[in-house]
C-alpha cells in the first residue's frame, strides 16, 4: 500500500524505498510493555509481536529484493 501511494505521489526512489521498508517493520515492543503495565492482553501482544517479527523477516527480504531490482542505482549509490 505504501509503495503504491508513493508511486502515485511520484516520490523520489530513495524516499519511496525508505517509506516502503519502514512500513514493513514488525509491531513495536511498546505494545507488550503497555499490555504488561495494564495487565490486559499480554499473551495476545506477545503472540502478535512474534508473528509480525517472523512475517517481517520474509516480507522485508522480498521487498528489498524487489526494490533493489527496480531501483538498482539507489542501492549502489549512483545517480
Amino acid at each position: 500500500m505504501v509503495f503504491l501511494i508513493g508511486l502515485a505521489l511520484e516520490m523520489a526512489p530513495f524516499y519511496l524505498i525508505a517509506a516502503t521498508i519502514c512500513a514493513s517493520v514488525p509491531t513495536a515492543k511498546n505494545v507488550f510493555f503497555l499490555a504488561s503495565e495494564y495487565q490486559v492482553g499480554e499473551k495476545s501482544a506477545a503472540a502478535m509481536i512474534s508473528a509480525t517479527t517472523i512475517g517481517a523477516i520474509v516480507s522485508m527480504s522480498l521487498w528489498l529484493l524487489f526494490l533493489a531490482a527496480l531501483y538498482l542505482s539507489v542501492f549502489h549509490g549512483t545517480s
